[in-house]
């Protein structure tokens, strides 16, 4: 059925899709293009994920999906980037722990929650394997480590380069430790 609206006037069924579309999306500006971003949960990995759309691609995905304003009808797509309630920021941001008016902040926290455990067998592993038992780079690692969970927002300047034969466990360490940051980790293995 086609809406019929006075100018100014919302209908309940207006709100609910511009408030579904805005869970999912919002405008803003990257590198001087005004883009849609689009927040989803990554299937694989369980953590949330953004992407970019166009405008045309954007329009594109909802086009299935009409609504009607007075007379005439339109995509839900056209309707909400029209729309004075949609989402939008200035630009993007990574700022860890931040909150940073008008500006979509991709920083999402850590990908895991506090629990208390045992980590003695992954901190044996890092003295043993990974540092191959020497007290000073051990003690170098556990603080490098320490400071990229405490200092999330400060760049580190250092980065750490694992060389060993294959089955010594380097890729265990890196996972294991890079899991606390989600999406905003990646285990490099080649030059």
């Amino acid at each position: 059925s086609v809406l019929k609206l006075t100018p100014g006037e919302e209908s309940g069924d207006e709100e609910d899709i511009v408030a579904e579309l805005n869970g999912k999306h919002s405008v803003v500006m990257v590198g001087g293009k005004c883009v849609i971003a689009n927040e989803q949960i990554n299937p694989t990995f369980g953590y949330s994920d953004i992407t970019f759309s166009s405008q045309a691609d954007f329009i594109a995905r909802y086009a299935n999906r009409p609504v009607g304003h007075g007379r005439q009808k339109t995509s839900i797509g056209k309707a909400w980037l029209s729309h004075p309630k949609r989402r939008q920021f200035e630009e993007i941001v990574f700022a860890p722990g931040q909150e940073v008016p008008g500006h979509l902040n991709l920083d999402k926290g850590f990908a895991v929650q506090p629990k208390k455990g045992d980590c003695s067998r992954f901190q044996e592993h890092i003295r043993n394997n990974i540092c191959k038992g020497d007290e000073d780079i051990s003690n170098y690692l556990f603080a490098w480590m320490a400071d990229a969970v405490q200092n999330r927002a400060r760049r580190p300047g250092i980065a750490v380069v694992l060389r060993g034969q294959e089955g010594t466990g380097k890729g265990v360490f890196c996972s294991q430790f890079g899991s606390l940051f989600g999406p905003h980790f990646i285990q490099v293995s080649q030059a």
